[in-house]
């Protein structure tokens, strides 16, 4: 008995750590359950979100192309201009805010000051780069105290919803024996 309340009182303390989509985070595809919320920062870096589809809501330096679009028209705020809009592609480059709702091919981004929170399914591939104080960039999901941060050598692949890799637990090495030969 005193195990099931420790536990209930642990579920409950995880779910007030938790930070889950607000109503505007989730816009229209409020209630869908194959969808997830991606929170991060970087001083400087690089992302594209693939394939995707939900809301994303991004503020940032730089330069942002979206490619293959469809949805709410962009909201584009601050100084942003738009450089190229052709065969379904459209760049802009500035600092301000982008917020898409929709479906898109590819949202891919270069720059700094990036911060931004993704609400849907879809890949994103990332990459940080080292800033003055030496950090990368962070995100996370529900919970901000379970970080992850830009990788500063190649770039991962993340999926939303996210799903962690398979763990290593219980994997014993085998003995190696030397053979002469």
């Amino acid at each position: 008995m005193r195990l099931t309340s420790a536990l209930g009182l642990a579920a409950m303390a995880a779910l007030a750590n938790a930070q889950p989509a607000s109503a505007v985070q989730m816009g229209k595809f409020a209630g869908k359950k194959d969808f997830d919320i991606l929170h991060m920062h970087t001083k400087i870096g690089t992302f594209k979100l693939i394939n995707g589809q939900g809301r994303a809501d991004i503020s940032f330096s730089g330069s942002m192309l979206v490619s293959g679009y469809k949805g709410d028209p962009l909201v584009v705020q601050g100084n942003l201009r738009k450089e190229f809009d052709r065969d379904g592609r459209t760049v802009y480059f500035g600092k301000g805010r982008i917020i898409l709702s929709g479906s898109w091919r590819a949202v891919q981004w270069f720059g700094q000051d990036m911060q931004g929170v993704w609400f849907g399914n879809g890949v994103i591939r990332m990459r940080g780069e080292f800033d003055k104080d030496m950090n990368t960039g962070e995100y996370w999901f529900k919970d901000p105290k379970d970080l992850f941060y830009f990788p500063s050598m190649g770039t991962i692949d993340v999926p939303l919803p996210y799903k962690p890799p398979p763990s290593a637990k219980g994997v014993t090495p085998k003995k190696r024996v030397k053979t002469d030969g």
